[in-house]
């Protein structure tokens, strides 16, 4: 890569309404309030952080409605590190969201996932039950987190570092 060309690295954080990913959006950004960038004909929260002069990492979240039709068509036009898929512990049809991705992840797709448990409290849960309530394999990696805390965030995505270089390859 030249000192001009400029790599742009995406990231697709998935969660229902229960889980709302603005809190992780913020607690990663330094911006006080959340961009709304419009793509394509479908508007979707995204925030750009750039690492360094040459490489920014894009996060982003679809609308609920056909947000599969958008990862894929998204997923084809560029570089993409992976995808998070965040529910909430406390709520049961959070869940239920997250298998239903899981499970479609799963079926169609060949590319790094984390699930993020979001309001994990260890005195209240252990991770090992919550992957059983989950029906998740050991193979599919579940995170605890909080959104609200920046290292929390932080791990979340380092964790699907960890995933996509598991992979040997990315499509970045």
């Amino acid at each position: 890569m030249t000192t001009s060309e400029r790599c742009e690295v995406y990231v697709i954080i998935d969660g229902d309404w229960v889980s709302d990913t603005r809190p992780f959006f913020k607690a990663i950004s330094e911006a006080s309030e959340i961009p709304l960038t419009r793509y394509e004909e479908v508007l979707a929260d995204v925030i750009s952080l750039n690492l360094d002069q040459q490489v920014s990492l894009n996060l982003l979240t679809f609308p609920r409605t056909r947000r599969f039709d958008f990862w894929y068509e998204f997923i084809a036009s560029g570089s993409f590190l992976g995808a998070i898929v965040l529910f909430d512990v406390r709520d049961t049809w959070s869940w239920r969201s997250a298998k239903g991705a899981h499970g479609i992840l799963e079926a169609y797709t060949d590319f790094p996932y984390i699930m993020a448990a979001n309001n994990f409290q260890p005195d209240q849960w252990n991770i090992d039950d919550l992957r059983i309530l989950m029906r998740l394999d050991k193979g599919t990696p579940l995170v605890p987190c909080d959104t609200s805390g920046v290292e929390s965030v932080k791990r979340v995505l380092l964790a699907l570092c960890e995933e996509n270089l598991k992979y040997g390859t990315s499509s970045a």
